[in-house]
């Protein structure tokens, strides 16, 4: 789990009481997934790539195909 104060553990990603839908998540890159909720911008990071800036101000490169699944979620 990643915050503004840095990675605090792993957990396992599970529908549980309150947890947000699975909808909200989307998997950018092998080692990341994101909660929309918390993304602020997508800018481009090369010709195929484009980074994520979310709310914590962390930035997050994804794959190719994860910019492609951006790219699809923001038409």
């Amino acid at each position: 789990m990643h915050d503004n104060e840095g990675v605090s553990g792993q957990h396992q990603v599970g529908r549980s009481r309150g947890a947000p839908a699975e909808s909200d998540f989307l998997r950018i890159h092998r080692s990341h997934l994101i909660n929309l909720e918390h993304v602020t911008s997508i800018e481009p990071c090369d010709t195929w790539r484009v980074q994520v800036v979310m709310k914590s101000a962390a930035k997050i490169v994804a794959s190719r195909a994860g910019s492609r699944r951006l790219r699809d979620l923001a038409l």
